[in-house]
């Protein structure tokens, strides 16, 4: 992963676990597809929050 995406990744990461952004955003802050976020923030120990919120959004 390059500078700008690392960088990009830790921010929304901290965005992310202050609750602040939903998973979706962090994907669009990042430009890392979701696949490839959730996969990060498992290896930066980040639980996932995927509640009716997150689901709704996906399906619209």
């Amino acid at each position: 992963m390059d500078c700008e995406h690392d960088s990009e990744l830790k921010d929304a990461a901290k965005l992310y676990q202050e609750g602040k952004i939903t998973i979706r955003e962090a994907t669009d802050i990042t430009g890392i597809p979701l696949r490839g976020i959730l996969h990060e923030f498992g290896k930066m120990g980040i639980c996932i929050r995927y509640g009716e919120d997150e689901l709704k959004e996906d399906i619209e």
